[in-house]
């Protein structure tokens, strides 16, 4: 658990509007659309709980949030 100011600790954002948007307002508002849309399009690969309990592996794209964000 963090505790205490942590500030100081926190380092500052490299590539906002970069590679997403670099706004608190516009980053929370992408970030809520891609939850919301998640699972929404044809065959996207659903897991099961018990196939979540065996997941050991995520292989996922690192790109800007417009490409990788869904």
């Amino acid at each position: 658990m963090i505790t205490g100011n942590t500030e100081k600790n926190i380092r500052p954002p490299a590539v906002a509007s970069m590679f997403y948007p670099g706004g608190t307002a516009e980053l929370r508002n992408a970030v809520q659309k891609y939850l919301s849309n998640a699972g929404v399009e044809e065959n996207v690969s659903q897991l099961k709980k018990e196939e979540i309990a065996q997941l050991r592996t995520l292989i996922v794209p690192h790109a800007g949030y417009i490409y990788s964000g869904k």
